[in-house]
């Protein structure tokens, strides 16, 4: 059996004369189980091999419908874990002063941010430039994966000057918080001053600690941040967003 199967096939087979093909009607009868909420958020669908023999049809045929699920974001496909329908993306605000805690509070999700790894490297030319310090000066990083409803939805690196900040990565373990990191610094206001987003494919590292495939895009955003009393450059981000699980909105000024 091929991508070629009608739906005279026994599996799905009430339309005897139907042109579409046994993965298009597959994928048409589990879109409207998820559509009709007969297949809640979260639920965890049967693998290929059992949606191959519910359905008697070839697990090609499963394969492409389920990826034509994902492509749509009705389904999401965890590396090791299975699959699962998707949630509502979450709303996400980009603002000078909102944060990833804030964000996913206002939406009604518990937010929690795992540290990955933290290290003192030196900057590239292009963190140089965001944090306005020199090529080869040492900088913190601290990479966080952050979750929602303790599904992942972003994997950021965040850096800091290691002249003007040298205890950032002792502080954040301790206060599980940048800004309140900051504070020790004298830093009561941090204020984010740019925010760039791009569309692209995952890493390998970055899908696996999204639990997502590689060919689902993510949205990285680079961002930095300042101190709101002088100006100071004082941190700069780079974090991947899972595409299907966030929404972005901009938050702009009103009109005078």
């Amino acid at each position: 059996m091929n991508e070629k199967e009608t739906n005279q096939h026994v599996g799905l087979g009430s339309r005897q004369h139907s042109t579409k093909a046994i993965w298009q009607e597959l994928h048409s009868s589990l879109r409207s189980e998820i559509v009709d909420g007969v297949l809640p958020a979260g639920t965890q669908l049967p693998n290929e091999h059992q949606i191959a023999s519910k359905f008697d049809v070839s697990r090609l045929t499963a394969r492409r419908a389920l990826s034509e699920l994902q492509r749509e974001g009705l389904i999401r496909i965890e590396q090791g874990r299975g699959t699962f329908v998707a949630e509502q993306a979450i709303d996400y605000k980009i603002a000078s002063t909102m944060t990833f805690t804030q964000n996913l509070l206002d939406s009604h999700r518990t937010p929690n941010r795992k540290l990955v790894e933290s290290r003192i490297v030196e900057a590239s030319a292009s963190i140089a430039e965001a944090l306005r310090i020199d090529r080869g000066d040492k900088v913190s990083v601290v990479i966080l994966l952050g979750e929602a409803d303790g599904i992942p939805i972003s994997l950021g690196k965040n850096y800091f000057p290691l002249d003007r900040f040298p205890d950032m990565i002792e502080l954040f373990k301790k206060h599980k918080s940048f800004n309140r990191s900051f504070q020790a610094f004298g830093i009561d206001e941090p204020r984010r001053i740019s925010t760039y987003l791009t569309a692209r494919l995952p890493t390998k590292r970055e899908a696996r600690f999204l639990k997502q495939t590689q060919n689902m895009p993510v949205v990285e955003t680079a961002g930095i941040d300042v101190d709101a009393a002088t100006g100071a450059r004082i941190a700069y981000s780079s974090t991947c967003f899972s595409a299907n699980r966030v929404r972005f909105s901009v938050s702009q000024a009103r009109e005078t």
